[in-house]
């Protein structure tokens, strides 16, 4: 049995480009979900699972939820700021029950957005600017609409990595 592997969701390619550093920092075979079968994933110990989160939802593998995972290490990547960005009830909506959640702050552009993501996008502008105050998610989002931004940075894995490395 291997001790651990890496799977990822990736839209627009952020979540791919964390779950690549991830993997490679711990020389971890690294899967797209999409490619790997649910039954492949009871020969490891600790499966990491790299997704994104879209409108305040974490984007989840099925067949993720639906397997023999032993134990699992979720990370998230997001337009917005971890330290400021209260997850509890994304990860309450979440059908996942990881050991240890990390979160990342990944990026968008806007050129690159499917016509329902920026359908999305645009409502919530819509909705957001008619408001008098904002929340840091919501303050975030209308300095970055229609902007190609990109915070990723390959040193924010480092406690995902020593976590992993302490199991």
């Amino acid at each position: 049995m291997e001790k651990f592997c890496v799977i990822y969701q990736s839209k627009y390619g952020t979540t791919a480009r964390y779950a690549h550093w991830v993997a490679g920092q711990l020389q971890a075979p690294i899967f797209e979900a999409s490619q790997v079968s649910a039954s492949a994933l009871k020969d490891y110990e600790v499966v990491i699972y790299g997704a994104p989160l879209y409108t305040g939802r974490i984007l989840e593998a099925k067949s993720l939820a639906k397997s023999p995972i032993k134990q699992l290490v979720l990370f998230t990547v997001g337009i917005f700021d971890p330290a400021t960005t209260d997850y509890a009830q994304i990860l309450k909506r979440s059908q996942l029950s990881p050991l240890k959640t990390f979160h990342f702050r990944g990026g968008i552009d806007y050129q690159k957005l499917s016509g329902f993501h920026r359908f999305l996008n645009w409502g919530l502008h819509k909705f957001l600017a008619k408001k008098s105050s904002y929340s840091p998610e919501e303050q975030a989002f209308l300095e970055t609409y229609q902007q190609t931004i990109d915070y990723s940075d390959e040193t924010t894995v480092l406690p995902l990595i020593e976590y992993i490395q302490s199991l």
